[in-house]
């Protein structure tokens, strides 16, 4: 720089999801139509409806158990469309008053939580 001390801005964000507020209130969440943010296959996090529900016999309990969710891009993407539910979460509100990497369109590949991404 023009005689000032360098910055190092690490650009990515890569935390785990955000643990559902309501997640023990609504054990049924998400349910068939609910709009979600999914993890795509690049790692980041992309709006989703989900279009169904596979499930499969809890012997044990003798009840039926969520196995897996179909999902429909909002994009129109028809590939990496069955999600576990690890792999979903509720979309996040927007914020008028701040604004942070989260919020920009991501058009290329995010750095995996190993790697380091950094502008100088």
């Amino acid at each position: 720089g023009a005689g000032g001390a360098t910055w190092n801005v690490r650009l990515d964000r890569s935390f785990a999801a955000e643990p559902d507020a309501a997640a023990g209130e609504a054990g049924d969440w998400p349910s068939q139509g609910d709009e979600v943010e999914a993890k795509a296959a690049n790692g980041a996090w992309y709006k989703a409806t989900v279009k169904e529900i596979e499930t499969e016999v809890d012997w044990y309990d003798a009840v039926r158990k969520p196995s897996a969710y179909i999902i429909a891009w909002c994009d129109g993407e028809t590939e990496d469309c069955e999600k576990t539910r690890d792999q979903l979460r509720r979309p996040r509100l927007a914020r008028d008053n701040h604004k942070d990497l989260e919020d920009l369109p991501r058009y290329s590949v995010v750095p995996g939580p190993l790697d380091l991404c950094s502008a100088m």
